[in-house]
């Protein structure tokens, strides 16, 4: 049978190793969105830990506040920070 189409000529438009970078990149983007989920849910049973807690141990609650600002503050300077080394790195 006659071929109708020269696959030798032109290189492929798609090859295997840009599909797994391409699926690999999407499985990264599915886990950073699941890790952002239990994060935030964390902190929320953290919040309704410390609100439970603060009629009886009123030092434990404030502790838990604490540790709950300092997180987010820490996950904020982290996304900040990836945010900006990415755009330099786009760049």
């Amino acid at each position: 049978m006659k071929q109708i189409f020269h696959f030798d000529q032109l290189p492929p438009p798609l090859t295997e190793k840009m599909l797994r970078a391409e699926l690999e990149r999407r499985r990264s983007r599915r886990q950073t969105g699941l890790l952002t989920v239990a994060a935030v849910l964390m902190e929320a049973c953290l919040w309704a830990a410390a609100l439970l807690l603060f009629p009886t141990f009123p030092v434990l609650s404030l502790l838990c506040l604490l540790y709950s600002a300092f997180s987010i503050t820490g996950g904020t300077i982290l996304i900040l920070i990836f945010t900006y080394k990415r755009k330099e790195l786009l760049l």
